[in-house]
């Protein structure tokens, strides 16, 4: 099965489970989520995308004063 194939599998298998979930690659790039995700974190959605870099997502908390 080709990447895109599996990775389309992986977001239908977690994009229905309550709890938030995310998947990095090996670059730190966002390839994978689902709501909760978006939920837990309180990120804006339109800031979740496939591709974004951890420490942008990391980046946005800081910025609100999350992390002190």
């Amino acid at each position: 099965i080709d990447t895109r194939r599996q990775l389309a599998y992986l977001q239908a298998a977690v994009s229905g489970m309550p709890q938030g979930i995310s998947v990095f690659d090996e670059a730190l790039l966002l390839r994978v989520w689902n709501r909760g995700f978006i939920e837990a974190l309180d990120l804006p959605a339109d800031a979740v995308r496939e591709g974004v870099h951890f420490s942008d997502l990391i980046r946005l908390q800081v910025e609100r004063g999350d992390y002190g």
